[in-house]
């Protein structure tokens, strides 16, 4: 040990001075190891800064730059200048050698806590080249791929991507929803089913209606979480715009098979059609080619002379025939095949002679009686066995003479009266007691003589009319079935029937000179106006 000028000294080792403790050195408290392994920590008085300093630079904590309150120097700056003071307070300079070797990472560019910049300047700043980018705005809009978020969470595609720019991850419990976004009072999603499949939706957060549903076999249902095909709409209407006259498609005619068709059910992609004694099937998937696929003649077994109306419900079709005052069950579950299951007759328990229109509801069949002037329910729950369950004749204060045709909406069955020009409105709540609730008759200012075809859609009864006097078809309001009321007419040559669908009325007219189809619009049921119409032609068969 060495004394020099009150100092006390261990060579290379320890220094003790005034105002000084030196290890290896003489500057005050500065460790300063071997050329090999240097390191130093470090006061200076006159700046008040505290260095510890890697040797070569190489690494350490370093406090001696102006630029940064707090700077750590992990290599050489490829981009950012020591004395670059923009990036704020905080900083983690980029270097070449984070992530991989031709890739550059960026840390936390401002301070945290920043009252000067403007509100679009970015608080954090993650970013890697190439690949993306994520900030943070001082104004709290972030943004992914993007530097300049417009909204509260902006994501930017990528050029070129082979993957989603947002995939949200479905949960793995296996009950709960599986994914889902919510935009104020909507919400999309994915759901999840026990078998593993999933569902998507739309739904409306305020009354918790799903108005767009997909299920797992791929049906659409709209204002439905249950569709039983492949578009199901509930509660609301169909719009079919029409652009132009239809025009023809395809057609079947057959002399044998189809001779003087009287009448037509349509479900899924075949066709089933009466004519004569015969009851036949044809495919129509293909509407340019409709190819025909199989028939069952009368026989001594089925009741099919004159057969007249169809109505088709599941696997069954059934016929109604006035010439055997009776109703035809058909199995249709083999088209090219349709075989006979039962059939029921007039008689003393029941209202079928003249039996000319038929319609289908749950399980039962509600047909009109021309040669009785009334309606017969029957019980269909069993095909092999229909069986009679009520039936309601005409009496004063109805509309009940020769009934032609009829519609069931509801609690309510509308007939159309020809000989009494009018429509019927009964109340089937209790099929076996049919009640009478209200009727309309022709007038000054409705077109109901020869009253033949219904069609009910919404609060309005759609009937076409036919007589020597009057041709068209009539709209009724019927939102009080008490009380129907005129709502618009128009006037048509031969209507035989009508279909409604959406805010259209389609016309099969029975002309010498004007067979064809008319199309009407009906969304003003006040103002009905022709829109298009097809006539028969040589290439027709209207």
């Amino acid at each position: 040990m060495d004394l020099v000028s009150g100092n006390a000294r261990a060579k290379n080792a320890l220094y003790l001075g005034e105002s000084q403790v030196g290890a290896g050195f003489n500057t005050a408290i500065y460790i300063y190891g071997s050329s090999a392994y240097r390191a130093a920590l470090s006061y200076d008085g006159a700046t008040g800064k505290v260095v510890y300093q890697g040797a070569g630079g190489t690494q350490g904590l370093q406090l001696d730059t102006s630029a940064r309150s707090v700077l750590f120097t992990g290599g050489t700056f490829t981009t950012v200048s020591a004395s670059e003071t923009s990036y704020g307070n905080a900083h983690i300079d980029e270097t070449a050698t984070w992530n991989t070797s031709t890739g550059k990472f960026w840390g936390i560019r401002q301070r945290i806590t920043d009252t000067n910049s403007l509100p679009t300047s970015l608080l954090i700043d993650l970013k890697a080249t190439p690949g993306g980018q994520f900030v943070v705005r001082k104004d709290g809009y972030v943004g992914i791929n993007t530097s300049t978020p417009g909204y509260s969470l902006t994501i930017d595609g990528v050029t070129g991507a082979t993957e989603d720019a947002l995939f949200i991850s479905p949960s793995t419990d296996g009950t709960s929803e599986r994914a889902a976004l919510s935009l104020d009072n909507w919400n999309i999603g994915q759901d999840y089913n026990a078998d593993g499949t999933k569902n998507f939706y739309i739904k409306d957060t305020a009354s918790s209606t799903a108005r767009f549903f997909i299920d797992k076999q791929g049906n659409i249902g709209i204002g439905t979480t249950a569709p039983s095909s492949s578009i199901h709409l509930t509660s609301g209407n169909f719009t079919q715009t029409v652009g132009s006259n239809p025009i023809h498609a395809g057609s079947y005619a057959s002399s044998t098979v189809m001779a003087n068709p009287n009448g037509i059910a349509v479900s899924g992609k075949y066709a089933y059609v009466v004519s004569g004694a015969n009851f036949s099937v044809l495919d129509i998937s293909n509407p340019n080619n409709p190819t025909y696929v199989g028939t069952l003649a009368d026989s001594p077994s089925t009741l099919l002379t004159g057969a007249y109306s169809v109505a088709v419900s599941g696997k069954y079709a059934y016929v109604a025939s006035p010439a055997e005052s009776g109703i035809e069950i058909v199995d249709i579950s083999d088209p090219a095949n349709p075989t006979h299951v039962s059939s029921i007759e007039d008689s003393g328990s029941t209202l079928l002679s003249g039996a000319i229109s038929v319609y289908v509801s749950g399980k039962y069949a509600y047909v009109s009686s021309n040669g009785e002037n009334g309606v017969e329910i029957l019980d269909i729950s069993d095909p092999t066995n229909p069986t009679h369950v009520g039936s309601i004749t005409d009496t004063a204060g109805m509309l009940l003479g020769g009934p032609g045709g009829l519609y069931v909406s509801g609690k309510y069955a509308y007939v159309t009266s020809n000989n009494e020009n009018g429509l019927e409105i009964l109340d089937i709540s209790d099929p076996a007691n049919p009640t009478h609730v209200g009727s309309i008759a022709d007038s000054g200012s409705t077109i109901l003589s020869g009253a033949i075809s219904v069609y009910v859609s919404g609060k309005y009864a759609y009937v076409a009319s036919a007589s020597s006097t009057e041709n068209g078809i009539e709209i009724i309001d019927v939102s009080d079935p008490t009380n129907p009321t005129h709502a618009g007419s128009i006037a048509e040559t031969a209507p035989a029937s009508i279909y409604v669908a959406g805010k259209y009325a389609y016309v099969a007219s029975n002309s010498s000179t004007d067979s064809g189809v008319e199309i009407l619009d009906v969304s003003d049921p006040t103002n009905p106006t022709n829109v298009a119409s097809i006539v028969d032609s040589a290439s027709t068969l209207l």
